[in-house]
């Protein structure tokens, strides 16, 4: 279904968060979120934008007409507070799926950017704690859903760190041992691609040009971090080792990470508990984003479970320009990825 990121192709809805810019008309949402500026009833705005989506339950959210004629600050916290309420009458209805327009406040003197930033938030602390599929229908087209200002950034560092290769497989990591692409072979030059690594002598690469031109016999410096403690543990390279390592050293609990990565309590009991299991690329960055991951140990972190950033994926490029502007938030990253015409995370 086109429009639609994370349905299949018979529209269904199998993402905790989707965005849709067209063919509302095929989907079926339980409850919608729509303005009711103070009447108490459903505005204009999403009431018909719905209409063709046979929703059951259709949620007023209405601030106080005092702070809507507010100052900009004030505004906010007014439609945050009302979106809080809608929400929360969401989850008290049960509803599995849940639908909001947008832009649906800038008649009523909102600007769009002030009712994104509030969805974000809003959106992700929802799904923390509601198993619902929250999908946000936007009425432009090519509307973009980020600010200009981050948009040219995220360009920029495309652009400065982009390498166009005609095989861009993720490369699982062989027993020797995880090499990122970027390491550099000893008296060699950086690995950019799968070739160069599959030509690469495994045994001779270190991380940093630095490091390489200390080497004599072609021994390796000792790592740190995730691996140093992999290796005190007696073990080869292994995903669940690292992930357990890393909510304990961050002192978090296993609900608060898989919510945050939007995974469901099953699966991610399995991920723990199945040893050797390595889940798809998309749910391991998931993990480490819930995680918070400086940029060095999100490496370490992808490369456990055989993974690594591809030079030559847009999506890798954006998930690392986000880890290293500690944007962590999903919904923010995925509004991200929508404006560069890429899928919405959808971990397994």
């Amino acid at each position: 279904m086109q429009g639609l990121h994370g349905s299949n192709k018979n529209g269904k809805i199998k993402a905790p968060f989707s965005i849709l810019r067209e063919n509302l008309e095929e989907l079926s949402l339980e409850a919608v979120i729509v303005p009711a500026m103070g009447t108490g009833e459903p505005g204009e705005c999403g009431a018909a934008l719905f209409k063709a989506a046979g929703a059951k339950h259709v949620i007023s959210a209405s601030p106080d007409s005092a702070s809507r004629n507010g100052t900009g600050a004030e505004k906010e916290k007014a439609l945050q507070e009302s979106y809080r309420v809608a929400f929360k009458s969401a989850g008290e209805l049960g509803c599995k799926t849940l639908g909001l327009p947008f832009p649906a406040w800038e008649s009523y003197g909102i600007p769009k950017e002030t009712e994104l930033k509030v969805l974000e938030n809003e959106i992700r602390n929802f799904l923390l704690e509601h198993p619902v599929q929250v999908v946000l229908a936007v009425k432009e087209k090519k509307l973009p859903l980020v600010s200009g200002k981050l948009f040219d950034g995220i360009q920029n560092f495309i652009e400065s760190n982009a390498e166009q290769e005609e095989d861009s497989e993720d490369i699982p990591y062989s027993d020797s041992g995880p090499v990122n692409f970027g390491a550099v072979p000893v008296r060699g030059k950086p690995i950019r691609n799968r070739r160069e690594y599959s030509l690469a002598p495994k045994r001779f690469l270190c991380e940093e040009p630095a490091e390489c031109d200390a080497e004599i016999d072609g021994t390796l410096p000792e790592a740190d971090g995730i691996q140093d403690f992999i290796d005190s543990a007696g073990g080869k390279l292994n995903f669940q080792n690292t992930l357990q390592y890393l909510i304990a050293e961050r002192k978090l609990d296993n609900a608060t990470v898989y919510k945050k990565a939007f995974i469901d309590k099953k699966f991610f009991s399995k991920i723990i508990s199945k040893r050797d299991y390595v889940p798809k690329k998309h749910t391991v960055m998931a993990l480490g984003l819930a995680l918070e991951l400086e940029i060095r140990q999100y490496e370490d972190f992808l490369a456990s479970a055989g993974y690594a950033f591809m030079p030559s994926s847009k999506f890798d490029l954006i998930i690392k320009y986000c880890v290293l502007n500690k944007i962590y938030n999903i919904i923010s990253i995925d509004l991200i990825l929508d404006s560069y015409g890429l899928p919405c995370f959808s971990p397994e």
